[in-house]
């Protein structure tokens, strides 16, 4: 391969010209991830987020220091259950596709202030649903399965949906895959994975313990899950840029995240939000034949 074709591989990757459908699915995942999350926390909201929570706004401010932060709560009179509530209103608004992009940005932002109002109550699912919202923001989210392409089609007439170039998903794409690159990273540094005793400890704690998992008392069970998932999020690395055995990797990732799902209560949302991302790599011909699959069987 000669450097000419390395560069057009490089733009195909990055900009030739694709639906949109797979991102407006995840648009909408999204939106319906960020609606469960006000309802997740408005019962804590002034607790976690009010000017006599349990961490106060000085003592947030000296934690980070002279890191950059950026908050609405500097620049507006809003409390925050003001914050919440347009949380909400943002996550239907991008739900239902009306000003996609503007309420994708604004899901980042909002999210971008409660974790520095108080960022001892953000984990994982959080940080990777702000910076989702902003690739999000970037995206042609709102051009097909949304209020907005209604709107265009009743402005211009058009109902064809155009392709465009999909660097924005392709951004998306690598930062689930950095996601399991870093957990796979964490897992290879020590025994505790390959000796299933992470396996074992994890399905163990009673207070993130969803449902018992019996087979998990057995050791040797531990050590074929252990190493089963170090397998499947290193094919989630590499081996879901091909093509031709892609699904079953995804298959694969949906059975661990049910699987962590179903057994432990330990990072709210983050399963639900990585079995979502899954759509972005599906493929968006394939997307168009189930939706006619689909049409067709409500036809007849």
């Amino acid at each position: 391969m000669n450097l000419s074709q390395i560069y057009a591989s490089w733009n195909t990757f990055w900009f030739k010209p694709q639906l949109p459908t797979p991102v407006a699915l995840f648009r909408i995942a999204v939106g319906l991830i960020t609606i469960n999350l006000y309802f997740l926390t408005r019962s804590n909201a002034q607790d976690f987020y009010g000017p006599t929570g349990l961490i106060s706004a000085a003592t947030m401010n000296q934690w980070w220091g002279s890191t950059p932060q950026f908050n609405l709560l500097w620049f507006l009179p809003a409390s925050a259950d003001h914050l919440l509530t347009a949380l909400l209103v943002s996550g239907i608004l991008l739900t239902i596709g009306l000003l996609s992009r503007a309420s994708a940005f604004c899901v980042f932002i909002i999210m971008l202030t409660l974790d520095s109002r108080n960022h001892f109550v953000f984990h994982p699912a959080f940080a990777l649903l702000r910076v989702m919202a902003l690739y999000l923001s970037l995206s042609h989210c709102g051009d097909v399965f949304s209020i907005d392409r209604v709107i265009r089609r009743l402005r211009n007439g058009k109902s064809q949906v155009i392709e465009s170039a999909p660097w924005a998903k392709r951004l998306m794409q690598l930062q689930i895959i950095a996601v399991y690159w870093g957990a796979l990273s964490f897992q290879l540094n020590g025994t505790a994975w390959p000796d299933g005793s992470a396996v074992y400890y994890a399905t163990h704690l009673t207070e993130f313990q969803r449902f018992p998992i019996p087979i998990c008392d057995n050791l040797t069970v531990c050590q074929f899950i252990g190493i089963g998932t170090m397998l499947i999020e290193l094919s989630l690395c590499t081996l879901i840029w091909v093509r031709e055995v892609r699904y079953w990797v995804l298959l694969a990732g949906l059975i661990l995240h049910l699987g962590i799902e179903y057994s432990m209560v330990f990072i709210p949302l983050l399963q639900p939000l990585m079995i979502s991302s899954y759509l972005l790599f599906i493929d968006p011909n394939d997307v168009n034949k189930i939706i006619q699959w689909g049409r067709s069987k409500c036809t007849r």
